[in-house]
């Protein structure tokens, strides 16, 4: 079940897919006009997000968000296996792999670059 027709549709993307959206800079398609409107930032140089505490700017909110636990000390990404506390979850996903031996994937699914 979907909350939205909109929520149906995008998540029917996913299997299709179909991906809408094509930057007028470099070609590149997006499932979302958010995804491309961040993209598009990369050409543009555009950052309307900035840190309250140092001033700096970020072409995406969670770029911002993630930058400010830098300043809070905000850790939300806890491991299970000893507790040890991370940024973002892309670091807990590359530091649980000390625990379990598997490397972690790599790919625009998985958070990991």
């Amino acid at each position: 079940m979907f909350r939205s027709y909109a929520g149906r549709n995008y998540h029917r993307l996913t299997h299709t897919g179909k991906l809408p959206f094509t930057c007028e800079y470099c070609k590149k398609r997006f499932k979302t006009s958010s995804l491309l409107t961040n993209h598009h930032r990369i050409h543009t140089g555009e950052k309307p997000y900035e840190c309250e505490y140092c001033n700096k700017s970020f072409r995406t909110s969670s770029d911002l968000t993630t930058h400010r636990r830098s300043h809070t000390g905000e850790k939300p990404y806890k491991c299970e296996y000893c507790n040890m506390c991370f940024l973002t979850s892309g670091n807990r996903l590359r530091h649980r792999s000390t625990h379990t031996g598997e490397k972690p994937r790599k790919g625009k699914y998985y958070n990991i670059s």
